[in-house]
């Protein structure tokens, strides 16, 4: 007996550490924030780094045996890898300055170097190498959860975007040929793992990015919070906005006409070339952007004016990790140019140790007589002739699509916003070409390279979306499989009329194997406690009083519903189980 009290303290309210607080995280912006604030499952530590309370471990761990449970019948075996990873790993692989992220380093006082790990590709590889395996062990899948650590230049949105969480990344080594297969294991088993917690997602075409690989594909969940922006369409495509592809139609065939420079008294913008020269259409205008990456070159980016630049297709394009734009002085320094008039017509680089690149969209293909800048102040070309006045180095598709743009194949694009939960990556060889001896023996003795994927689901940016989506003004409401608890029992008896039929109550639901949280508080009102159980979003609320007891029951709420009805205890367990079960 705690505190005095003649009933027993298992799963009591008034013993909860961390209760709820309606003043805590009013003015954070995503609803999953608050509500998980406000209702005492997470707190903050530092920015991009949470304490997971009594109640969101509660969820956390379910949402993971959901997750392993998938993993486990997709035949993946769960291991744990230490979360120091020698750095001289990530060197193998050249990531140590390369990844997405800030690669969080220390020493220990050996003077070793290790990297906190972000994501564990090296690590995986390095385990299975110091096996000798051969073709017989193949296919396998290795999975953890683990502990990651990213230096993200913004955390936002609670448990959406953070510095620290629990992933379960997943690694399948096999041959080039079976892996198709292990990759539709497991994009099933992702599937499944969000049906049974209730999120509706889509498996959209992604960017690999700096995890590797030619292909991969995320899993997300619908939501203006979130941070993936992807294009459907009508036909079935969609992609996200990193890679997504659109119709550019065709340019206009005319004669060529004779490159002249003219006077262009206007300002540095698109917008400006445009009304200079109206009523000429902006797809007759070029757009010329200057970058400088990591590796030394200056990049000059050129597509048509109605178009954009897509930082990351470029990036691939160049095979380079950052970008950066050209200052008003480096383009007049280096390129003897001017900012807002630049033009890859005769464009030279003065810069010495540097070199540059002229990537030109594919959109200028065939486009004839266009306009740009002339590379000085107030001056622009007319009548420039891709291929005939200036060649680019490479032409590719480096345009960011937009929603309404015309889809390939028929259709407009629809631009959607969502919350990515998980993603798989094919990595073929990228990491056991690089790593040596990550290899197998085949069936003719000699030794051969492991085809990988790697597979990822972020638990707590998928708990935040759960939240996010289901959820409704008043708070929470989890899926029977995630919350923390099955049954909110509020106890409105006062001091004075208080008996044990909450207990027994509460004791009869446990002995049916539900989980139940009894709000015993007598310092908390009726509206505070039925506030409290709408907030804390538990499947079932339970209501025990002077006016259900006269009624001769308990008072049941489903939190999908505003339909109450009184039930007897004898069946009460009966009845909440099929409330449970939908």
């Amino acid at each position: 007996m705690i505190g005095g009290s003649k009933f027993s303290q298992e799963m009591l309210y008034s013993r909860l550490f961390a209760q709820s607080s309606k003043s805590e995280g009013s003015n954070l912006a995503a609803k999953s924030h608050r509500l998980l604030v406000q209702a005492g499952y997470i707190r903050e530590s530092v920015a991009g780094r949470y304490y997971f309370l009594p109640l969101g471990q509660k969820v956390q761990l379910k949402l993971m045996e959901v997750v392993r449970q998938e993993m486990n019948k997709a035949d993946a075996q769960e291991i744990l890898a230490p979360i120091l990873h020698p750095l001289e790993l990530w060197q193998e692989t050249n990531r140590d300055s390369s990844v997405g992220f800030e690669l969080m380093q220390l020493k220990d006082r050996r003077d070793a170097e290790f990297a906190l790990g972000g994501t564990a590709e090296e690590m995986m590889v390095d385990l299975v190498r110091k096996f000798n395996l051969s073709w017989r062990n193949l296919p396998f899948n290795i999975y953890q959860f683990g502990m990651k650590f990213r230096d993200e230049l913004r955390a936002r949105g609670g448990l959406l975007r953070t510095r620290e969480f629990i992933m379960k990344d997943a690694y399948s080594f096999s041959t080039e040929e079976q892996f198709e297969e292990v990759y539709e294991t497991m994009r099933q088993a992702y599937l499944a793992v969000f049906e049974t917690i209730g999120l509706k997602v889509k498996v959209v075409d992604a960017d690999n990015g700096y995890i590797g690989g030619e292909y991969c594909h995320e899993f997300i969940a619908d939501a203006e919070v979130g941070e993936s922006l992807y294009f459907e369409a009508e036909n079935g495509y969609r992609a996200h906005e990193d890679i997504a592809v659109f119709d550019k139609g065709v340019p206009e065939d005319e004669d060529e006409r004779a490159l002249e420079a003219v006077e262009a008294k206007r300002g540095p913008t698109m917008a400006d070339s445009f009304a200079c020269h109206a009523p000429a259409d902006p797809s007759r205008h070029i757009k010329n952007v200057a970058y400088l990456s990591e590796d030394k070159r200056v990049v000059l980016a050129c597509l048509r004016g109605d178009l954009d630049v897509n930082e990351i297709k470029l990036k691939k394009v160049l095979g380079c990790h950052q970008l950066t734009p050209l200052t008003t002085e480096q383009i007049t320094d280096w390129l003897g140019s001017a900012a807002g008039f630049i033009s890859a017509v005769g464009l030279k680089l003065k810069k010495p140790g540097y070199k540059l690149a002229v990537v030109a969209d594919d959109s200028l293909e065939g486009l004839k007589n266009a306009i740009s800048g002339a590379n000085e102040p107030d001056k622009d070309y007319v009548n420039i002739n891709f291929g005939r006045d200036f060649t680019p180095d490479t032409v590719a598709d480096i345009a960011l699509a937009k929603d309404g743009y015309q889809a390939v194949g028929g259709g407009r694009l629809r631009a959607l916003k969502g919350i990515e939960v998980g993603n798989t990556f094919q990595l073929g060889y990228h990491y056991s070409d690089k790593m040596k001896g990550a290899e197998y023996i085949d069936a003719d003795g000699k030794p051969k390279r492991y085809y990988m994927g790697c597979y990822g689901i972020g638990i707590g940016r998928t708990l935040a979306a759960v939240a996010e989506i289901n959820s409704d003004d008043k708070g929470l409401i989890w899926p029977a499989c995630l919350t923390p608890y099955h049954v909110y029992l509020v106890d409105l008896t006062t001091e004075k009329e208080r008996t044990d039929i909450g207990v027994r109550t509460q004791a009869a639901l446990t002995a049916a194997g539900l989980d139940v949280m009894l709000d015993d508080r007598f310092d908390a009102s009726p509206g505070e406690k039925l506030t409290n159980a709408d907030l804390l979003g538990f499947p079932i609320r339970l209501v025990v009083s002077p006016k259900t007891i006269a009624a001769g029951g308990v008072e049941v709420k489903s939190r999908r519903s505003s339909e109450t009805e009184i039930v007897d205890l004898d069946v009460l367990a009966d009845r909440c189980q099929k409330l449970l079960n939908g």
